[in-house]
């Protein structure tokens, strides 16, 4: 990712594991933050085909693996409200701890945080991800250096 960035002549800082020592429940595997853009970031170790519930039962359906295997997001039912759970704990933070530390000029909207959801290995999605969440949430696998090349 780093010669990506340096070729493209993008600034960015990722960090993997971030502690937030504000709120310990924020759990995120990697942040990476751009001029354009703040991406939090899951990996799941999952490969094959992935089975998503219809879009109307997108947010609270269960995920499975193709062989069956319910797909978990931590404690929550699937990897999307994890990521979006997380997002909001971050929203918080931001606004009740950071934003008014900002330097003038400096901001950002949580609101545009992108989410991603990375596979370590190659996976493949049954159906397209709802439009109400396709500017939001991404799915990578472990082509994930050209997927967010797109997301930037």
């Amino acid at each position: 990712m780093s010669k990506l960035f340096n070729d493209l002549k993008i600034e960015g800082l990722l960090i993997g594991s971030p502690v937030c020592e504000i709120d310990e429940r924020l759990q995120i595997d990697a942040l990476l933050i751009t001029q354009n853009v703040v991406c939090i970031i899951d990996f799941k170790n999952y490969e094959g085909k992935i089975i998503l519930p219809d879009e109307k039962n997108f947010e609270l359906g269960l995920w499975r693996s193709f062989n069956g295997e319910h797909i978990k997001g931590g404690a929550y039912i699937n990897p999307y409200i994890q990521l979006k759970n997380q997002k909001a704990k971050f929203e918080n933070i931001f606004n009740n701890f950071i934003k008014s530390n900002l330097s003038p000029g400096d901001r950002l909207n949580p609101k545009h945080i992108v989410l991603i959801l990375c596979f370590q290995k190659e996976v493949a999605i049954d159906k397209e991800i709802p439009k109400s969440k396709e500017l939001s949430f991404f799915f990578v696998d472990k082509k994930i250096i050209s997927k967010i090349f797109e997301i930037l």
